[in-house]
């Protein structure tokens, strides 16, 4: 995420009240990503006036607020369906749903997270079995599932880091992604053998997934008896 530009159109959407389609041409980036970044600002009535007369007509802005409102109540009620989809799904005593969310509650991107699962880790056999939890349970394509490698390149080379991530992961390299690389050398001056092959990042862009997640870790907890702070669902 453009951070700085996020940032920008948070302080103008909220000091002058700009549209959308202002702040996208003043920062150069797309309008959809204006209208993800503004959503939750809310406007002055002053502000709310000015952008109603700029509007081409009084119809379009109305129009546009109206479809707003909608598209904002549509996603919510779809984000409590998959949320509610994961409670009943942890119901059912299917193992490999269980250690699934489970290593997300324990390794899984949480924080200002509501769209994508993104699952990070350096042992192949946890990272294979969560692959297998997308696919089995969720019916995802291997296409969809992106793959991050941070590569060390004074163990191994970079070709046959991300070799050994496909094989094991059971994906081509159509998923892969630009590696970072890194220079790992531990305390005492040795190589941390451990991390070979470097760590791997899986990214599946599926809102309906990692909000079905929350709902089954929040069901999960109530089941064995835990503790999970609150979930920040997006809205």
């Amino acid at each position: 995420m453009k951070k700085e530009e996020k940032k920008k159109a948070i302080e103008l959407r909220i000091t002058k009240g700009l549209s959308i389609i202002q702040i996208a041409n003043i920062l150069k980036v797309s309008k959809g990503a204006v209208s993800l970044w503004v959503r939750d600002v809310p406007l002055t009535k002053e502000q709310r006036e000015i952008l109603y007369e700029n509007s081409r007509t009084k119809n379009t802005y109305d129009a546009r607020h109206a479809g707003a409102i909608v598209n904002k109540e549509k996603f919510s009620k779809l984000r409590d369906t998959w949320v509610e989809e994961g409670k009943i799904k942890a119901r059912d005593k299917n193992y490999l749903h269980l250690i699934g969310c489970m290593l997300y509650w324990c390794e899984g991107t949480r924080k200002n997270n509501n769209n994508r699962v993104t699952f990070t880790n350096a042992n192949p056999n946890m990272m294979k079995l969560f692959v297998t939890f997308l696919r089995d349970i969720f019916k995802v394509d291997k296409e969809k599932i992106i793959v991050t490698l941070k590569h060390y390149d004074d163990i191994v080379s970079l070709k046959d880091a991300e070799s050994y991530w496909l094989d094991i992961l059971g994906l081509n390299s159509k998923s892969l992604r630009k590696s970072t690389l890194n220079y790992y050398i531990d305390h005492v001056g040795k190589i941390n053998s451990k991390l070979k092959y470097g760590t791997c990042k899986i990214t599946v862009y599926r809102t309906d997934i990692i909000q079905h997640i929350y709902g089954a870790i929040s069901e999960y907890s109530k089941i064995f008896g835990g503790h999970i702070p609150e979930i920040p669902f997006a809205v």
